[in-house]
């Protein structure tokens, strides 16, 4: 899974959320150069904010992957933004929203 930053992945992680997950924006990194470092042999699921950063972040690296021969699935980020309609906007509000649905509480 790649996701845009460390947030995100720690986010995931406080939701159970278990495997590989790669962060596309690494202070280490330039995005190409970690796109390049991505396994052909893979199957990506790109997890971006649902702002337009995250939709713009979410087609480049859908299209670079892809012409790397990387197979990538947006299925995951394109359901839970329906989802959430527009009351979370980036990964790591996941957590705090799934805890308020919970308890019934409203943001």
């Amino acid at each position: 899974m790649v996701v845009e930053g460390r947030r995100d992945l720690e986010a995931l992680r406080a939701l159970g959320v278990r495997g590989a997950i790669l962060c596309a924006k690494s202070s280490s990194s330039r995005l190409l150069d970690f796109v390049e470092g991505i396994d052909t042999r893979l199957k990506v699921i790109v997890l971006t904010d649902f702002d337009a950063a995250g939709e713009r972040l979410a087609r480049f690296l859908r299209e670079t992957l892809e012409r790397q021969g990387v197979k990538v699935d947006l299925a995951y980020r394109e359901r839970l933004s329906a989802l959430m309609r527009g009351e979370v906007k980036d990964i790591q509000g996941l957590g705090e929203h799934l805890e308020r649905a919970a308890t019934g509480e409203h943001g």
